[in-house]
């Protein structure tokens, strides 16, 4: 039985634009806030502020993706939902390694007390790597031959996760980022 949901190929112009759109948006936001005003040295680019502007990156594709599947049940088949959702889940891996690489009390004071990550930390990346579980199964469920496999009704509880990996964000963001507003 072949899943009547799966996505077609479609047209895929203007995806690139939006993908692009919102990674220019992320890099300017992101070299105001913390090479402008914040004083953040130019030599962290590299690492450091590439990792705000992909986690944020991965954020907005992966909202895009849920807001755009959400509409297109109206619109019909977009490949949007499809592929805003499998490259911000990559981009939102991409900022796993890059924080791993970077995770030091030089980079990071407020997660440490003295050596030792404090509770708050710990919380943080615990919501960081149960938000990227959730997000590993629809992003999984959406390749192709998955997705053609799967029961409809399964395919579309497996794309609920998402709705906890943003839930999760929202907290690993908030913990993350309360002391510093």
């Amino acid at each position: 039985m072949k899943n009547t949901h799966a996505s077609t190929a479609g047209d895929t112009s203007g995806i690139a634009s939006i993908f692009l759109a919102v990674v220019i948006f992320c890099t300017v936001y992101a070299t105001l806030r913390y090479i402008v005003f914040k004083g953040v040295e130019i030599a962290h680019f590299p690492l450091y502020i590439n990792n705000k502007i992909i986690s944020w990156s991965a954020v907005t594709l992966i909202t895009i993706s849920y807001l755009a599947g959400r509409s297109g049940k109206k619109a019909g088949n977009s490949p949007l939902p499809k592929w805003a959702g499998l490259v911000g889940f990559a981009m939102m891996t991409g900022h796993v390694i890059i924080s791993l690489a970077i995770l030091d009390p030089a980079y990071f004071p407020k997660f440490y007390s003295g050596e030792q990550m404090n509770f708050s930390a710990e919380f943080n990346l615990l919501a960081g790597v149960f938000g990227l579980f959730a997000f590993a199964i629809p992003a999984i469920n959406s390749i192709s031959v998955i997705r053609l496999s799967l029961p409809p009704e399964t395919w579309r509880r497996g794309q609920q996760m998402g709705y906890a990996g943003l839930l999760l964000t929202a907290v690993h963001t908030t913990v993350m980022g309360y002391s510093g507003w």
